[in-house]
């Protein structure tokens, strides 16, 4: 039986994507095992995340001193386009590709048929206010994953963006299927999503 500082911390930490109970008890036993300055060092850098702070127009992580991010602040990005992402590291793949000058918009997530609360805990009221005020925006790229969840959040995002489209005479287009079914596009390769996005429709 583990003590239960163990089960606390395997508590918290299979909180985190992508991580069950028994990665988390791995996990947690990895730190346990490794000496007391990389766990002080581990705890002073989650500690220091609290520090950054999201961007208030495309809601993306950033350390910069204004309130709007170096990419949404820059004069060299295309404004006219808006690209709608899942995740943080969405966006870091994307921009890894070059192929994209365009603005982004971070949902913070994707519904989820399983979940009561995934329309609620994504940033669709946010998204709205953004098409709504952006007189510059020509197209939305819809970029979200192609799973089930990434394809069910964009129907939904369409529908409510249907209006504010009409009347600003707004392009709305989708990521090609260079990608996989069932890949999430954080995991996708540079040339896979190039495709994909070039081939947009």
């Amino acid at each position: 039986m583990s003590s239960p500082k163990i089960q606390k911390l395997v508590l918290l930490l299979s909180k985190l994507p992508g991580l069950g109970p028994r990665q988390a008890t791995r996990l947690a036993y990895h730190i346990l095992d490794q000496n007391r300055d990389f766990a002080a060092e581990l705890a002073k850098n989650i500690v220091k995340l609290r520090e950054i702070k999201r961007c208030s127009r495309c809601f993306q992580a950033h350390e910069e001193r204004p309130e709007i991010c170096s990419i949404c602040s820059s004069a060299s990005r295309d404004q006219n386009k808006l690209m709608v992402v899942e995740k943080d590291m969405d966006l870091e793949t994307i921009e890894k590709t070059g192929v994209y000058n365009g603005t982004y918009f971070v949902l913070g997530g994707l519904m989820s048929p399983l979940r009561e609360d995934s329309q609620r805990r994504i940033r669709l009221k946010e998204l709205v206010g953004r098409v709504s005020s952006g007189n510059a925006i020509s197209e939305i790229v819809l970029a979200t994953s192609s799973t089930a969840e990434g394809d069910m959040t964009s129907r939904y995002i369409e529908k409510i963006l249907e209006p504010h489209m009409a009347a600003k005479k707004i392009k709305l287009t989708r990521l090609g299927r260079g990608l996989s079914t069932g890949v999430e596009l954080e995991y996708s390769d540079l040339e896979t999503f190039k495709n994909a996005y070039l081939n947009r429709k």
